[in-house]
This record gives C-alpha cells, structure tokens and sequence, in this order.
C-alpha cells in the first residue's frame, strides 16, 4: 500500500515534470504529443490527490464488531 508521503512526494514530482512541460513548450498551441503528456500527467496528479484522500478515510470495518461480539476484528 502507498503511503501519505510516498503520495506526497509523487504528486510533487508530477507536478514538477508538468511545469517543465509548461515551461519548455508554453502556453497555447504545441504539438500533440506535448498535450498528450500534459493531460497525462494532470490526470495521474489528480489519482494521486484521489488516493491521499481516501488514505485519510477511516473505514466503516474499524467499527465493526463482526456480529455478536465485541470490539474490532
């Protein structure tokens, strides 16, 4: 399982290489491949924004008691 950091760290990596993108080919029209890249890298940064946030999710399993006994499996 991926940790917060490890989550952490990959976003700001993404980020990064999606700025140098930015930067190398600017603003408006580039070539396809180039936005390519750039949608690819924005929708993986928004799967790992997804995953952070479910990693602070508790989970309905926490509570459960498994039936008729009690506290947590």
């Amino acid at each position: 399982m991926t940790t917060r950091e490890e989550l952490i760290n990959r976003i700001d990596r993404l980020s990064e290489e999606y700025d140098a993108l930015i930067e190398r080919h600017g603003q408006g029209v580039r070539a396809s491949h180039v936005s390519a890249d750039l949608s690819n890298i924005s929708s993986r940064i928004v799967k790992a924004k997804e995953q952070l946030v479910l990693l602070g999710l508790e989970s309905p399993c926490d509570e459960w008691s498994g039936g008729y006994g009690k506290g947590q499996l």
